[in-house]
């Protein structure tokens, strides 16, 4: 299955002057595996550019509300590429923008 969505940092972690990551649009899959966990494959683009490349596991299967636990890295996998744990969990939050609302 595909997704898309957008990605934002927690309001005590932004930096208004820098705002880099505040608003990414995300796209991907989202399959089960032969084991039945569920896996999400994502890549993340910030002004129209492709910037992170993240693999997660559903923590609790599927429906669960506890989120999706994995590693993020660079799209381009270069040996230099930074690379960290991320937490992604879906929100209903009215004041949050649609991906139609961005860019």
């Amino acid at each position: 299955m595909s997704t898309f969505g957008l990605s934002r940092l927690s309001p005590a972690r932004i930096d208004h002057n820098l705002m880099i990551g505040y608003r990414s649009k995300v796209r991907g899959t989202v399959k089960r595996m032969d084991c039945g966990n569920i896996r999400w494959s994502l890549l993340s683009s910030f002004e129209g550019i492709d910037r992170w490349s993240s693999e997660g596991v559903q923590i609790g299967g599927q429906q669960s509300g506890q989120g999706v636990h994995g590693i993020w890295t660079g799209c381009d996998h270069e040996i230099e590429d930074p690379a960290g744990p991320f937490i992604l969990w879906r929100t209903m939050d009215p004041d949050v923008e649609t991906p139609d609302s961005i860019n």
